[in-house]
């Protein structure tokens, strides 16, 4: 099985999609990406989700996402 590497380069949707409690791990960094982030998830980079949903530890949730991505492996 290859190993999911969440970078700046995937969208939002291809996130929540792949990584087991995506949506968990937004929302305990403040955010909901389906609402705070406008309609648009499926073409919104995650590079891109920083300033325009607000996201203040940028680098501590993409730590969390990358590390609840390989649990799983």
């Amino acid at each position: 099985m290859t190993e999911t590497i969440i970078t700046g380069d995937m969208t939002v949707a291809e996130i929540l999609q792949s990584v087991p409690d995506a949506l968990r791990l937004f929302q305990a960094h403040g955010i909901n990406p389906l609402t705070d982030c406008g309609p648009n998830i499926h073409s919104l980079w995650l590079e891109e989700a920083q300033d325009r949903c607000q996201i203040e530890e940028w680098e501590a949730l993409l730590a969390d996402l990358n590390r609840a991505a390989t649990a799983e492996l």
